[in-house]
């Protein structure tokens, strides 16, 4: 499920702020606390999404308010730029809160088309990072290619603060034939498949960036194939989350760790306990340099073939992309820069090495290890690489890769 609510995280961290520099406090008398919120800029952006973000400043006094924590919070919502935060002093009253903010675009239409092991697949998908002017995060995906297609749609609301609650539900379906391979790229098996997935989950803010979530799934596989077998399952799980994002004027970084347990009770099949955890750092270096680092990881080892997960469960490359696992770990490091900034956005190298541990389809044990780079380019309101050319070198397998994404690779 981790997998799947990233796209919501996508879609949060889509447009790209221009760099902030909150002013300090105007000349004015001194008051006992702030006691109204002053915003303008809003377009699309409902006043109460603003309002309760800020409410919790109300009360300070003008020495005790960050001006920059304000303008943080709302940079952290994703939909703001050119934010100016001060506080107003009106003629007898009590001082207020005053920001100032430009909306970004929210509503993003993307092409999708990637070249990989099942060969070329092609879509569209549209992402809005701010549905309803509520700054909830919506996204639908179509994808196609000759052998499968797949459609997939979630929601969120993220908790606005401590104490608060938001909630997310994604669907997916798709019919067509899967393929899994070794980690040499050799086939193991090939079998027509209809997945259907359904999943609602509830999530509390606990503090700055901090949420535990609870949810219920349902998953169907209805595979004409014998040796994989067809299987139901209500998939219920428990997890725990963490994710601070900036912005340093040219990449939005973040840190998060997540973790989720799960607990598949089978309609159709056999029962299982399932965990995943996600580590993600990335930290500007120098300007236009950051180290990116990401580590992840299933264990589900009583999970049926037709549930294994493939290398973006492991935050790798160097794995075939047919490579499928019910129990896999790995992890990447290196580094990324900027080569050019034009008009339209932003051309990035990246080079990383990368190494990974999985037992594969024919119950194999396998290590794989070796470096990956390319180029990415970033639209200048969209966070994630609009394009990306990457080649990546199994040492293990003596297996090169090369993968072409425009849009999003699913």
């Amino acid at each position: 499920m981790l997998a799947i609510l990233a796209l919501a995280a996508a879609a949060a961290r889509a447009p790209l702020a221009a760099e902030e520099a909150p002013p300090g406090l105007e000349p004015g008398p001194r008051a006992a606390g702030v006691g109204a919120l002053e915003i303008e800029g809003l377009k699309r952006t409902r006043p109460s999404v603003v309002e309760r973000l800020l409410s919790p400043f109300l009360g300070l006094s003008p020495e005790e308010l960050d001006l920059a924590e304000v303008a943080r919070l709302l940079n952290d919502t994703g939909l703001f730029y050119d934010i100016e935060a001060s506080i107003r002093h009106g003629e007898g009253g009590s001082p207020s809160l005053a920001v100032s903010v430009k909306e970004k675009s929210s509503l993003v239409p993307i092409p999708v088309v990637y070249s990989g092991g099942s060969g070329l697949t092609f879509g569209a998908a549209v992402l809005d990072s701010n549905a309803f002017g509520l700054n909830d995060k919506a996204v639908f995906v179509g994808m196609y290619n000759p052998e499968k297609w797949s459609a997939i749609a979630s929601y969120a609301r993220l908790p606005p603060g401590p104490g608060s609650f938001g909630f997310s539900a994604f669907t997916i379906l798709s019919s067509g034939e899967t393929q899994i391979v070794d980690a040499g790229d050799e086939e193991l098996l090939a079998y027509e498949a209809t997945a259907f997935d359904l999943g609602l989950a509830l999530k509390r803010g606990l503090g700055p960036g901090l949420a535990v979530e609870a949810g219920l799934a349902y998953r169907l596989r209805s595979v004409e194939d014998e040796e994989a077998g067809s299987v139901q399952y209500l998939p219920l799980s428990l997890g725990i989350s963490v994710r601070r994002s900036s912005w340093d004027g040219i990449f939005s970084s973040e840190r998060s760790a997540a973790l989720e347990a799960v607990y598949a009770l089978a309609l159709e099949g056999g029962s299982y306990p399932a965990f995943e955890a996600r580590l993600a750092f990335e930290e500007p270096l120098l300007p236009g340099l950051r180290l990116v680092a990401r580590a992840s990881g299933l264990y589900a080892p009583e999970a049926p073939l037709v549930l294994g997960e493939g290398p973006m469960a492991a935050s790798v490359a160097i794995l075939p992309s047919d490579f499928r696992s019910s129990s896999l770990a790995g992890a990447s490091a290196g580094l990324e820069a900027r080569l050019a900034k034009t008009g339209p956005g932003s051309l990035t190298a990246l080079a990383s090495y990368q190494a990974a541990i999985a037992e594969d389809a024919g119950g194999e044990e396998i290590i794989a290890q070796g470096p990956s780079g390319g180029i990415r380019f970033y639209l200048a309101k969209v966070a994630f690489p609009a394009l990306e050319i990457r080649l990546s070198h199994n040492l293990e397998a003596r297996l090169t890769d090369f993968s072409f994404s425009l849009g999003m690779r699913m």
